[in-house]
């Protein structure tokens, strides 16, 4: 029986396995945008543990990690943050970052999650945008006790239901946006949102980011900075999210040939639209057909 008093949580984490877990599920029977691929704990002694955010393919995906003991480091836009007990950190693959064993440290151990999906993704560019990498995780934080049980469900369940998975990976991002306090978020600007709506319509067009401006009244650079503040993400990647959205509509109803998906949803190159796509959802557009995601 997991113990309950706030402030043995962390020793709770500590006596978890030393262990990594996969969370993927088998089951293909609908697309769940918010998900877990893998949890562990992890004790790291050597120099060899160095992870750059630019050096793992381009699939996005993003690392939550609470520091258990020891010391470990975070390189993020030009600035160095030291992680000690209790301090955690968000970043999103691929981007610009880098975390590690320091040299000054003997080890680093930690608990991590990795999570995917597309509204997994929309909701850690919030975070970054309003709060940076580093998260301060308070001794109240549901995310410890969440940590537990999902970590236990990982190493008891051979085979782990999708929509169980998809639940703890929304409670964990529920949680973290908690913790920074949602009201750090800006509501979209009338502009933003007009330009939004004009990308919804238009679509299957040839739009990009000066269209949308036009639209917003505003000049591109202008336009770019308050489209990024208010959504967390460029307009270039909302109009890409749309557009991988109504792809994978149509690809299920399958009435029309992947071309054709593609086209209707504003891809010109059937290529370009299959790589993005893979980096999206982790499936080619005729794996995601096949298994009937």
């Amino acid at each position: 029986m997991l113990m309950q008093v706030e402030t043995d949580w962390f020793d709770t984490l500590r006596r978890l396995p030393v262990d990594s877990r996969s969370m993927l599920s088998r089951e293909r029977r609908f697309n769940l945008h918010c998900m877990i691929s893998s949890i562990g704990h992890s004790v790291e002694r050597s120099r060899d543990y160095d992870w750059n955010g630019l050096e793992r393919g381009e699939r996005e995906f993003g690392v939550f990690q609470l520091t258990l003991g020891g010391t470990g480091e975070l390189l993020w836009k030009g600035r160095e943050h030291q992680l000690e007990y209790g301090d955690a950190f968000l970043v999103r693959i691929p981007s610009d970052h880098r975390y590690y064993l320091p040299e000054r440290s003997p080890e680093w151990e930690f608990v991590y999650v990795v999570v995917y999906g597309m509204e997994a993704m929309r909701i850690l560019r919030h975070i970054e945008s309003a709060n940076g990498p580093v998260i301060p995780i308070g001794r109240r934080s549901g995310v410890h006790p969440l940590l537990v049980e999902t970590f236990e469900y990982a190493i008891g369940e051979a085979d782990h239901s999708a929509a169980i998975v998809s639940s703890f990976a929304y409670r964990l991002i529920m949680h973290l946006l908690d913790e920074i306090g949602v009201s750090g978020f800006e509501e979209s600007d009338p502009s933003v949102r007009a330009a939004k709506a004009f990308a919804r319509r238009h679509l299957h067009e040839d739009i990009g980011v000066a269209e949308m401006a036009d639209i917003a009244g505003l000049s591109r650079s202008h336009f770019s900075r308050l489209f990024h503040q208010t959504e967390g993400m460029t307009a270039r990647e909302y109009i890409e999210h749309l557009r991988i959205k109504n792809a994978m509509s149509l690809l299920a109803q399958r009435d029309m040939t992947i071309k054709e998906a593609a086209q209707a949803s504003g891809f010109r190159d059937e290529n370009y639209f299959t790589r993005v796509f893979k980096r999206a959802t982790g499936l080619t557009p005729s794996e995601y057909r096949r298994t009937g995601a």
